[in-house]
């Protein structure tokens, strides 16, 4: 079974309807719940889902609903020093980045997926590839 690692901006997606990639980072989760994927987040993400999308207005109802969503279908995962070591040693100035890159990596991803610009210009994370949510559901149809 494939595995992705979630960047938190797709958890954002699918609690902030409006933002551009909403519809793709749904169809995601719509994978993972049919039990296609199987899908990686770390702890971080969802707290700082809370926070973003408070500034958005959403509801804490609806970060609680999401939250007990990913509890369900998501693998929710703590960062811990070897990520944060193999963080230190990529050569970006993204430490954020370079620390869930690590640990997707260590959970042996294939795709990372992310709308993060910093991120997808890497390219490919060999062996893991990065995708946009977009680029990923239309590789998911394709196979």
């Amino acid at each position: 079974m494939m595995r992705v690692f979630l960047d938190t901006n797709i958890l954002l997606d699918v609690i902030v309807p409006d933002r551009p990639s909403a519809s793709s980072s749904s169809m995601v989760f719509e994978q993972v719940r049919k039990g296609e994927l199987e899908a990686y987040i770390v702890t971080q993400s969802i707290i700082d889902m809370y926070y973003i999308s408070s500034q958005f207005n959403v509801k804490k109802e609806e970060a609680d609903r999401l939250t007990q969503w990913l509890l369900a279908y998501i693998n929710i995962c703590s960062v811990d020093s070897f990520d944060i070591r193999a963080g230190l040693r990529m050569e970006s100035s993204d430490f954020e980045d370079n620390t869930l890159i690590s640990h997707a990596k260590a959970e042996e991803c294939d795709i990372f997926v992310t709308n993060d610009k910093r991120i997808l210009s890497r390219g490919n994370l060999s062996p893991m590839k990065v995708m946009r949510p977009e680029q990923f559901v239309e590789t998911m149809k394709l196979s």
